[in-house]
């Protein structure tokens, strides 16, 4: 378990480097809230190269569940639409059960009008790269985002994350509605 604190610790470490020093590229502060739950994400859009983006995500829900995750992700971006293939690292604290592992995901943004974007993800991690107290996770996220200015978008989504745990329990992180605001620097 500490080599895994480690290497997680290491691995959010050089994810902070990567999005907050390397100012050739896109960054995004995006911040999703609803009643009980807080959602951070940073992320790192490549570009001149090849579409690449490395986003970092601290979640809470007041109910005494907590998640880290680091997303590694590629895809392919027309001149309105892009897709994204990847996966993440993640470590769950969930009323003191703890648990990490890798999911797969996806990521997609539709544009739907001048302004207007359909906006959803996906991630799964089975059994298998499931580590701990922790049996398998998923997570879905639809969001329709309007862009108010260039630089900043504000959204309303539904976010539905689940991780089934060994002990034969399983519990919801959100099942909820959000609002959220992007801001791209």
């Amino acid at each position: 378990m500490n080599i895994l604190k480690k290497t997680l610790l290491t691995l959010c470490t050089l994810s902070s480097n990567v999005l907050f020093i390397n100012s050739v590229h896109a960054n995004i502060f995006d911040l999703a809230l609803s009643n009980k739950t807080a959602l951070l994400t940073l992320s790192n859009s490549d570009t001149s190269q090849a579409n690449r983006v490395l986003k970092a995500s601290y979640f809470h829900h007041e109910d005494d569940a907590d998640m880290l995750d680091v997303s590694f992700l590629v895809g392919d971006t027309s001149k309105e639409d892009t897709f994204l293939l990847g996966g993440k690292i993640y470590y769950i604290n969930l009323n003191n059960t703890h648990g990490y592992g890798l999911a797969l995901g996806a990521e997609a943004e539709f544009n739907l009008a001048p302004q207007l974007y359909l906006q959803g993800q996906a991630y799964y991690a089975p059994q298998v790269t499931s580590f701990t107290d922790v049996e398998n996770y998923r997570e879905v996220e639809l969001r329709i985002a309007y862009d108010i200015i260039p630089q900043a978008s504000i959204s309303l989504g539904y976010r539905n994350a689940k991780v089934n745990l060994e002990n034969g329990a399983s519990d919801k992180f959100q099942d909820s509605a959000f609002v959220a605001i992007s801001l791209k620097f």
